[in-house]
């Protein structure tokens, strides 16, 4: 047979006696302090050479890192939150009081900083040092709880339809394989929970104002009033178009709001502290002198284009600048002081770099390039003298821009009843009426700490147990939200875009929380989570949607798993009582984002002419609820093939057959176009790839793909007619043939987009009705054939001459 080719978020006092302890104000010992087991950045090795360093030093030079390349994402040359963490028992504890209000169950800490009691009536606040810095600090009970969750019945949901299906006795329309029945939660109470930290409101005296009243009152009107004290990287979202946003960089007047937030003065304050000084000590003068040296050979660099040699060049000159002035300062000798000195001369060399008359971009390469920017742009745990609001559970988030906390400073009584204290978060609060949405970054996780392999190992199995989040979703939302260091891929960074909080309140009894978030197209490489949707009242989830990019294999269409947490009300029993309760359930499923995919050939070996197939389109756009990745039975996994890892790199969710029940698998419909035009119907599995292992993994995959049995990858195609290969007019043979069944398989790409499937569909075999064989043997029966090498490689014509295929 044989054919040609064819194109194919007046009261009164209510304190306690502040603590009078304090910490000394020195700290000789911090480096003896034992830091977090967490393996993130890099100690400062002593270099060898320096190109203009600081103080003049000359050095050897050393191999540049290599680790930006393999991961996409920039680690600094100290890490700050670590700094932060071992200066802060350094700092001089300022006084606290504990407030309450019973009428409208207020609980709070009041944490006052250059701020004495002036008795009286009332009694007042006033600056302790005029010429210092003023700050409050309202420290509010633990907002939000990390409740456990339970898988929810798989297959298609009960509905009412449904329901008068069954009464009627017909069963309900489409209805798949049966599935299993929710994961049983036991007698009462079934679901374990965990109490988060504690949130705080940080709020800067304005200049001008020298007391307030210390009444609770007074003291919230202050947080109402004055301007909100947030961390460096809870910094402002660029003013572009969001069709731009990846590629647009951030300016000169985004780097000067940020340097001159409360949140930097804060982060400057805390590591000169722990230095053991001020700011006019030797030592500190030396080191801002230092890193105002470095600010201005950044700006030299900035005119003349970043690259990464200039990057190299200028973390050599910052730390061999700073390791030549151990020679005149011992403490800088020991590791962990060298460290914060680092961080010291990056904050002033920033600095100079805000203040210089250059006008720039910080666009392509200088977050991730110049070495002075990743210090501070990092995600670390914020300072403890700013914003912080851990909601939802072990997430760290921070309003940004012009935000402001708003609430009553009086209780407030309607019809004899009194209202729950709160503050809510407004994006407007000058604004009458209600409060305006506002931008909120998720600036860190105990979780982004972890390295990906001891988060695998959390996820497989769930550790302490199932959440709305879990500790990869915790810092992908990080990544997403403050990764300043983080890469689209080697020649694109990524610009950290926040969520939208629609609602964000603080109480006595938890928070409540309404936000959403969308990073699609641009993430950064190796995260998966594209959609967040997390609803919380009192401190509680009621429904939290987390959405992961992937492809279904071996088509390659865009497709998304989905995860839903959201609670429902069941009958639950405690010894010889049944009650109603309300549990969290968890459930998946994958709706298809590209219905239609058609077919070229582009980055396949063969020119794709061992898929006969021009157009692939999904009719399943959603598919009823799945068993869970990560299900602890019979897990609906890919096998591992030979040395090739899968689950070592991606997570379970990120490469696995979508099942019903253990051993159903979920199939779905399609129509696939062949050569002639024809519209071929069928149903089969289809595998779920995520995004990381397409990145990651896609090789493992592949090969376990096709390693899987025949049954997963065969379309019964019920004797349609396929046309094989291309149609020439006058030919002989035809290309057409009657199909039983199609086995495909998924083959390599070269020269794809990583951000595409690494993979191509291809035929492996099929079983087809060959006219001239059925006369042979006088009845239809199906051969089994696949495409000959010789037509892979070279289609009709050349080393085919005879046309085979």
């Amino acid at each position: 047979m044989a054919s040609k080719k064819k194109a194919s978020p007046a009261s009164k006092p209510a304190v306690k006696k502040p603590s009078a302890k304090r910490a000394p104000k020195t700290a000789p010992a911090a480096a003896k302090r034992k830091s977090a087991p967490v393996k993130r950045g890099a100690s400062a090795k002593r270099p060898r050479r320096a190109v203009a360093a600081a103080s003049g030093a000359r050095a050897k030079p050393r191999p540049a890192p290599a680790a930006a390349a393999k991961s996409f994402a920039v680690r600094a040359i100290v890490d700050l939150g670590l700094i932060v963490e071992r200066v802060r028992p350094f700092i001089p504890r300022d006084p606290q009081y504990a407030i309450r209000r019973p009428d409208d169950l207020a609980v709070a800490t009041l944490v006052a900083h250059n701020l004495r009691v002036n008795p009286g009536s009332p009694p007042q606040l006033v600056r302790s040092n005029p010429a210092a810095e003023s700050y409050l600090l309202l420290v509010l009970p633990p907002q939000s709880f990390g409740e456990e969750a339970f898988l929810d019945a798989t297959g298609t949901e009960k509905n009412e339809s449904a329901e008068v299906s069954d009464a009627l006795g017909y069963p309900p329309k489409n209805s798949p394989a049966p599935g299993q029945p929710a994961e049983p939660t036991g007698p009462l109470p079934a679901a374990r929970m965990r109490m988060s930290g504690p949130s705080r409101i940080a709020v800067t005296m304005p200049a001008g104002v020298d007391a307030i009243d210390f009444t609770f009152a007074g003291v919230l009107k202050a947080c109402r009033t004055w301007p909100l004290r947030l961390d460096a990287n809870a910094a402002p979202e660029p003013s572009v178009r969001p069709d731009r946003i990846a590629a647009t960089p951030l300016d000169k007047q985004w780097l000067q709001n940020v340097v001159a937030s409360a949140g930097w003065g804060a982060l400057n304050r805390a590591l000169e502290t722990g230095l053991g000084g001020s700011g006019g000590d030797p030592l500190l003068k030396s080191l801002r002198d230092a890193g105002a040296s470095i600010g201005r050979q950044t700006v030299t660099v900035l005119r003349s284009g970043p690259t990464a040699a200039a990057g190299r060049d200028l973390e050599r000159a910052l730390t061999a600048g700073v390791e030549a002035l151990g020679a005149r300062y011992p403490a800088l000798r020991e590791a962990a002081t060298r460290q914060t000195a680092l961080a010291v001369a990056a904050l002033a060399a920033t600095e100079t770099v805000a203040a210089s008359r250059l006008g720039f971009e910080i666009a392509a390469e200088a977050l991730t390039q110049l070495p002075i920017f990743p210090i501070v742009l990092t995600p670390h745990a914020p300072g403890a003298a700013v914003t912080a609001i851990e909601l939802p559970y072990r997430l760290m988030v921070s309003p940004i821009g012009s935000a402001r906390f708003t609430h009553s400073d009086l209780p407030v009584d309607r019809q004899g009843r009194t209202e729950l204290w709160h503050s809510r978060l407004s994006g407007q609060p000058a604004k009458p009426g209600a409060d305006a949405p506002s931008k909120i970054r998720a600036l860190w996780s105990p979780d982004y700490a972890f390295t990906l392999e001891d988060i695998l190992k959390l996820l497989s199995p769930l550790n302490p147990y199932r959440m709305s989040l879990d500790p990869l979703d915790r810092k992908m939302l990080v990544q997403l939200m403050a990764g300043y260091n983080e890469r689209i891929d080697l020649r694109r960074p990524y610009t950290p875009r926040p969520s939208r909080a629609q609602r964000l309140m603080l109480s006595a009894l938890g928070g409540l929380l309404d936000a959403e978030g969308s990073w699609n197209p641009s993430r950064p490489a190796g995260v998966g989570l594209e959609q967040w949707r997390h609803l919380a009242t009192l401190g509680r989830d009621h429904y939290v949607r987390v959405v992961y990019a992937g492809f279904l294999m071996p088509f390659g269409h865009a497709a998304s798993l989905i995860k839903v947490t959201e609670r429902k009300f069941e009958n639950g029993t405690m010894a010889s009582k049944t009650g109603r309760v309300a549990l969290l359930r968890q459930r998946f499923f994958i709706v298809v984002r590209e219905p239609v995919k058609t077919f070229s050939g582009t980055g396949h070996a063969f020119g794709g002419r061992n898929f006969p197939f021009t157009q692939v389109e999904i009719l399943t756009r959603v598919t009823p609820n799945l068993m869970a990745p990560d299900h602890p039975g019979k897990a609906p996994l890919m096998a591992e093939v030979g040395a090739q890892k899968i689950y070592d790199a991606v997570p379970q969710r990120a490469a696995f057959w979508p099942l019903l029940a253990p051993g159903a698998d979920f199939r779905f419909a399609a129509d696939a176009t062949d050569l002639a035009g024809n519209r071929v119907s069928f149903a089969m599995p289809l595998a779920f790839m995520g995004v990381e292992a397409n990145q990651a993994r896609a090789a493992a995959v592949r090969a376990a793909y096709n390693a899987a049995a025949a049954s997963r990858r065969t379309a019964p195609t019920a004797g349609a007619s396929v046309c094989f290969a291309p149609i020439k007019a006058g030919a002989e043979g035809d290309p057409r043939l009657p199909t039983a069944s199609v086995v495909f398989a998924a083959a390599a790409v070269s020269g794809v987009s990583p951000e595409r499937p690494q993979f191509y569909p291809e035929i492996e075999s099929a079983q087809v009705g060959i006219q001239s064989v059925q006369r042979l043997l006088g009845r239809e029966a199906a051969v089994g054939v696949k495409y000959p090498d010789v037509y892979k490689q070279a289609g009709f014509g050349g080393a085919n001459p005879g046309e085979v295929f």
